[in-house]
Parts: structure tokens; C-alpha cells; sequence
């Protein structure tokens, strides 16, 4: 980031606007903030599994970069998931946070009490006129972007290994229930060098793949790795995808 500091990085807009970027600095203090919210309010630690579940969006990127930063294992999952699936997820994984759009949260909410190992919970995306909304939760919960104005400016952890799990990753579950894939750094660092390789000038790409999956997590991080610039569209089922190119 302090390399291409003042470069545009991530863009989003709403329907009929133009895109709105924010440079590589400002993610990082945004990444930093909540790293440290979520660390010093005792959300997240070291070694927790994270989950993180919603469309491609800057809060999605800034909560992904936080996890990595504290040295939390995240753990993508597709906002449209079912509950079926959901709660193998979590029994799988023992989450002990999940950050996710409020939408997706609100439809799973009954499926939480399945996962005693959940200690909190941490909404994202709705409009502050919205907030009024309550969710009926055993764990801990808040909003994400409340916990980034508490923060300050994290320390990052120690670099992890690449032997370490950087990232729990589980398949559409369209032939069955998903299986996890266990991403370690080494493994992630490898695959973004393969696809830097491929580039020989910074992106310009356009996020409209889910975050779950690894074909968008790779366009976004390979993207920023090389300088270039992510516009992210503001609606998952692609309706206004010609427009937003």
C-alpha cells in the first residue's frame, strides 16, 4: 500500500453514478482501524477463524485485510448460501466470529445457535436509517463500521509462515455439501505470483464476482498486488452489469 499510495484501488458506485474510488492509503488506515477495533474490543485475536460472508464490496476487502493483518484465519462464505450448508460450514470450522452483509445474517440468524464456538457477530452494509433493526442473537453483536471508528491504528502481527493457514475455503456445495480447502500463506503468496506473471501493466478490472469464490479473491488481490485498480458493482445478480463497465 505504501508503494502505490496514492494510486486509486478500490471503486464502487451506486446505480446511475459514476464510480467513487478510494486510494491505497486509505484502505490501509481503514484496514488498520479495524484491525485494531477488532483487537483491542476483543472481537477477534490471533489463530481465530473468521467468517466473512456477503457480495463483492470495499467492507468485504477491509475486513479479509484486517483478518490478515491481526493473523486470523478467514473463512469466505457465498451471501447466498443455504441454511443446510451454512450450518455445516460452521460446524465445521468452529467460527468464533462472523463479519457478514446484514441481509444474508438476518436470513441465517436461526442457524447461529448451532455454533456454540461463535462468540460475536458483525454486521455490515445497511443504511444507518436502517439500523434500527434488531436481530435476535445468543453471541455478542455490533456493527463493523462502529468497531473501525474505535480503532486507531493497528500494529500488524508477526508475518505468518507459509506453512500457517492463511484462509479456510469451501466449495458451491452444487454437487453436495461444501468442502473446505485449506489455504495456507505459502500457498496464496504462489498464486497471486503466478497470476502477477500474467500481467505485464497494473489492472484496470471490474469486481463482479462473489469474494467467496476464488476466481474474484484472486482478481482482487493480484489486482492490488500490481497497483491497479478494482471497480466493484453495486449488485450481485449482474443486472446492471454493462453499464457498470
Amino acid at each position: 500500500c505504501q508503494r502505490y499510495a496514492d494510486r486509486p484501488c478500490l471503486a464502487t458506485r451506486k446505480p446511475d453514478a459514476d464510480y467513487q474510488a478510494i486510494s491505497y492509503s486509505q484502505l490501509w488506515a481503514r484496514v488498520l482501524a479495524l484491525a485494531d477495533g477488532l483487537q483491542k474490543e476483543g472481537w477477534v485475536t490471533r489463530g481465530d477463524l473468521v467468517g466473512i460472508c456477503g457480495f463483492c464490496s470495499v467492507d468485504w476487502a477491509v475486513a479479509d485485510l484486517a483478518c490478515l493483518c491481526l493473523g486470523a484465519v478467514s473463512v469466505p462464505l457465498d451471501s447466498g448460501i443455504s441454511e443446510l450448508y451454512f450450518v455445516h460450514v460452521l460446524s465445521e470450522t468452529q467460527l468464533s466470529c462472523l463479519i457478514s452483509d446484514y441481509q444474508p445474517l438476518a436470513r441465517l440468524a436461526p442457524a447461529l445457535a448451532d455454533c456454540p464456538s461463535l462468540k460475536s457477530v458483525l454486521a455490515i452494509r445497511l443504511p444507518e436509517e436502517e439500523r434500527h433493526r434488531s436481530l435476535e442473537l445468543s453471541a455478542r453483536w455490533g456493527w463493523l463500521d462502529h468497531v473501525e471508528s474505535a480503532g486507531e491504528r493497528a500494529t500488524p502481527a508477526v508475518p505468518a509462515g507459509p506453512e500457517e493457514l492463511f484462509s479456510v475455503v469451501y466449495t458451491s456445495g452444487s454437487t453436495g455439501p461444501p468442502k473446505g480447502v485449506m489455504l495456507t500463506h505459502g500457498r496464496w503468496v504462489q498464486t497471486l505470483q503466478d497470476a502477477l506473471e500474467r500481467a505485464a501493466v497494473p489492472r484496470l478490472t471490474v469486481g463482479y464476482l462473489p469474494l467467496s469464490h476464488m476466481a474474484g479473491r484472486i482478481t482482487l488481490y493480484a489486482t492490488m498486488m500490481g497497483g491497479g485498480s478494482v471497480s466493484m458493482v453495486p449488485r450481485s445478480d449482474m443486472s446492471t452489469l454493462l453499464d457498470d463497465i
